[in-house]
């Protein structure tokens, strides 16, 4: 049976999460709406909605196997937020270094992974919302 909670919570997962990242960069001088939707900064978008996917279906679910389908999407997002994307992030500001001190005019755009702090935060505001949009 269809339960629009779970749908719920992923959505106020994304526009919580982009927001507090909106007023985080906003606070550090870097007042854009890009930041609703940028990737790395606090906290991890990522992590927030399917933390707030995972929560949403074991409550409506219980041990499910939607619930293991969302265990196994959550941890790959995840692992690539403060992983591959952060590893990606730090090449990329190396390789901007590198072309700078050769003095290379080449633009490069370079896509921040997440700290583990960000990635937790995320994690925590998935579920908090998750339990909010369940019983409210």
């Amino acid at each position: 049976m269809f339960s629009a909670i779970p749908l719920l919570s992923v959505l106020a997962a994304l526009i919580v999460a982009g927001g507090i990242k909106f007023v985080v960069n906003g606070l550090q001088g870097k007042w854009s709406l890009w930041s609703f939707s940028m990737t790395g900064g606090m906290p991890s978008q990522h992590t927030a909605i399917v933390s707030a996917l995972a929560t949403s279906i074991l409550i409506t679910e219980g041990f499910s196997t939607g619930f293991a389908i969302s265990i196994a999407l959550a941890g790959i997002v995840i692992r690539d937020a403060f992983g591959m994307r952060r590893s990606v992030g730090e090449e990329g500001q190396a390789l901007a270094k590198l072309l700078k001190k050769n003095h290379v005019k080449q633009q490069i755009h370079i896509v921040p992974g997440h700290t583990p702090p960000q990635v937790f935060f995320g994690a925590l505001l998935g579920v908090v919302i998750a339990l909010i949009i369940t019983f409210i």
